[in-house]
């Protein structure tokens, strides 16, 4: 009999509508009757889900946390460190829970793989309103959903922070979230860089095809202006996990100004086309860019005294 703890954690920030949400639907998919905890970590200094956990103990455990410091990777190291033991469901604030998935994921907790495995399932996506279809190709997946394709391994791909899965004891041994990625931070590349390390260490993807979840995506979150902005942060993202070599200029490769120089040409020259989806790539490939160049030299000057965070 597996006597640990399992517990669905829960990252927030100043957004009690769409957690109530979340709560409700997972009360109805019947994770209290499974045996989970609930656990809302409010990060960034506000207290304002504390009545809303206070309301849902009556329905189900729930513990509360409030932390000062805004980030979400640094509130999920905050419950690693709390519940040092537990099998952790990781899910978002806005998501809609299936009771196929509470399932699925109570399966996972007393099958008792620690050291071995870690989890995840697919994705269904609740549209505010539907996006251009000419912006799909440019959305994560988070925004646009996923499942595995048959014949597809596991290991191929990461699953995502909204529905995904691992015993504290093995995140913990592998260092725990990096603090200076994801909402909050880089606002991206966060999950896939702790998978990463799981499976570094040895452990198994596994996808529960039956563990599907909704994620809510309000409009403003599949805009073109949102997706510029985090293919701003991508570009960051990559220019932190490069080794840039010179020679350097002003502190940044020099090779990429030439090619920062061509992407501003190829952007303002198709500023006037009557295409939406040719103007947009361009801008895209502009915001990328600018921003790995811009981490390249935040690494340059850091490279000698800061070189452990890089490390991680």
């Amino acid at each position: 009999m597996n006597s640990a703890q399992w517990i669905v954690v829960i990252a927030t920030c100043g957004r009690q509508t769409l957690l109530g949400r979340t709560l409700e639907h997972l009360v109805k998919s019947g994770v209290s009757e499974a045996g989970a905890v609930l656990v809302i970590v409010e990060n960034g200094g506000s207290t304002a889900a504390r009545p809303l956990a206070a309301d849902y103990r009556l329905h189900c455990k729930i513990d509360y946390i409030s932390l000062k410091k805004t980030g979400k990777t640094y509130a999920l190291n905050a419950v690693l460190n709390e519940y040092p033991s537990a099998f952790i469901w990781f899910v978002d604030d806005d998501i809609r829970v299936t009771e196929e998935a509470v399932r699925a994921y109570r399966e996972a907790f007393l099958a008792a793989a620690i050291g071995r495995e870690f989890y995840g399932g697919p994705l269904g996506i609740d549209y505010e309103r539907p996006p251009e279809p000419w912006l799909i190709d440019y959305l994560p997946r988070s925004a646009t959903g996923w499942q595995k394709r048959a014949g597809e391994q596991a290991a191929s791909t990461f699953f995502l922070g909204a529905n995904w899965a691992a015993w504290a004891p093995d995140l913990l041994k592998c260092g725990g979230f990096d603090e200076t990625l994801g909402p909050g931070q880089t606002g991206v590349g966060d999950e896939e860089d702790v998978q990463r390390r799981l499976i570094t260490a040895g452990l198994n993807p596994v996808y529960l095809e039956n563990a599907m979840v909704y994620h809510w995506v309000p409009h403003d979150r599949c805009s073109p202006q949102w997706v510029l902005r985090r293919a701003f942060n991508m570009g960051r993202l990559e220019g932190r996990r490069d080794d840039c070599v010179g020679p350097f200029f002003f502190g940044r490769p020099r090779w990429m100004y030439r090619e920062a120089a061509a992407r501003i040409w190829r952007w303002l020259a198709t500023r006037l086309a009557r295409n939406p989806a040719r103007r947009f790539q361009a801008a895209y490939e502009l915001a990328f860019f600018l921003g790995w160049m811009l981490e390249a030299k935040q690494r340059d000057r850091s490279k000698s005294n800061d070189a452990a965070v890089f490390k991680s």
